[in-house]
């Protein structure tokens, strides 16, 4: 399967509606790099995998934030029921 890009961790949000994290939606997210209180962090994510689930689906994503120099601060997984 082709991965997807999706350029904010809102937007997957956003494209899969809010009431698919709330039925049954996870992220598991690991600090990986220092982050201090002004830094700015982009949320970003890609879709690794669709996975049939009866008559709805759930996409599987890899997901991560990153400084503005492009180093990556948190980096994890999450799921949601679409």
């Amino acid at each position: 399967m082709e991965q997807r890009e999706i350029p904010r961790l809102g937007r997957a949000v956003s494209c899969v509606g809010f009431g698919a994290w709330q039925l049954g939606g996870t992220l598991d997210l690991r600090l990986v790099n220092v982050v201090w209180v002004n830094d700015a962090l982009t949320a970003q994510g890609k879709v690794r995998e669709e996975v049939a689930e009866g008559a709805k689906k759930r996409l599987h994503l890899d997901v991560w934030c990153e400084k503005p120099d492009g180093t990556k601060a948190t980096v994890g997984t999450a799921t949601v029921l679409q």
